[in-house]
């Protein structure tokens, strides 16, 4: 059972990656204190700065993302926010343990060494990619049918190619209403990156258990065979948590560039975050409650054996990092 209680310590690891912005409670966002007294905006260009930094990705997309000075890094879309939660738990569960995991060659956790950039914004989520086209080909669903004569999908079930540009590919998630941007980091002819598209999928589909594919990344709605698989999802309730670590993926995949795991703790059954390399779990609670950063209305607690454990409402997620004498 979680009990209350948060250490707010530092250790030097944290103090040298991450300029913690204070903000006390009753006061109004821009205001800091100097000798005592309120001092408006002093602190918002540089709360704005460390922001861009901890997050990453392309200034303007900061900019774009601005409401009053501040930057909003988690989306109000309740939609959007479960498509991000579904894509934090593809990307980092145990490698193969999601049923839509099983082309040959790349994983979904693999996604991680064409990764660039995250930069959260309020409609979508932008992300930056070394082949953009490639990690779109293995997020995009197909329906193979395997051993015992079942229909099955490999890729994200629901997920759609919606645009692209010259240099982004846009996707879309049916059931959920979520949008992600995969940004190449060069420029195409727009035409040129929607057949890079049509090639990598095609390569990747030829693998695809070394049979016979259909795919459905076109299709106007949703298949049969992607409904039934999506029924393997089962962390809606704690999206709003979920969500906003893959907002800030850019903690674990750029700055401490460690292989973060998500898998499920058996005696909580709550989701549980690990990592093995980088901030200690009280500095990454810092980070997520007390910084420029911060998950908005998120409570921090105990969870016992240098473990911390998040709330926001009813969603919850632990979190297991080195410890602080590490």
């Amino acid at each position: 059972m979680l009990s209350a209680g948060c250490d707010a310590q530092f250790s030097p690891f944290f103090l040298i990656h991450a300029v913690v912005a204070i903000y006390q409670r009753g006061r109004s966002p821009g205001y800091a204190l100097r000798d005592g007294d309120l001092m408006p905006h002093v602190n918002d260009k540089r709360a704005f700065n460390e922001c861009t930094r901890l997050l990453g990705g392309p200034k303007q997309l900061h900019l774009n993302a601005r409401l009053n000075g501040r930057r909003i890094v988690d989306t109000p879309h309740p939609g959007q926010q479960e498509f991000q939660a579904l894509l934090l738990w593809c990307l980092l569960s145990p490698t193969r343990s999601i049923d839509w995991d099983r082309r040959i060659g790349r994983s979904f956790r693999d996604m991680f060494l064409y990764y660039s950039w995250a930069s959260p914004q309020p409609e979508r989520l932008s992300t930056g990619w070394t082949v953009a086209a490639r990690v779109a080909s293995y997020l995009l669903p197909s329906i193979s049918i395997d051993d015992r004569g079942e229909a099955r999908c490999g890729g994200v079930p629901g997920l759609r190619y919606a645009s692209n540009n010259g240099r982004s590919i846009q996707l879309r998630h049916l059931p959920t209403g979520g949008t992600l941007e995969l940004v190449d980091n060069r420029r195409h002819e727009h035409q040129d990156l929607r057949e890079f598209l049509g090639f990598e999928a095609s390569r990747a589909q030829h693998h695809f258990n070394r049979r016979p594919v259909t795919p459905v990344w076109e299709k106007p709605t949703l298949t049969s065979t992607e409904f039934t698989e999506l029924r393997q999802w089962f962390l809606a309730q704690h999206a709003p948590l979920l969500s906003a670590m893959m907002a800030r993926i850019d903690l674990l995949w750029r700055h401490f560039f460690n292989r973060a795991e998500l898998d499920i703790n058996p005696r909580s059954k709550c989701p549980r975050l690990s990592w093995w390399a980088g901030p200690t779990t009280m500095d990454f609670v810092t980070l997520l409650i007390d910084s420029p950063i911060a998950i908005d209305n998120v409570r921090a607690f105990s969870a016992g054996d240098q473990c911390r454990a998040l709330a926001l409402g009813d969603a919850a997620l632990e979190l297991r990092g080195p410890g602080d004498d590490q």
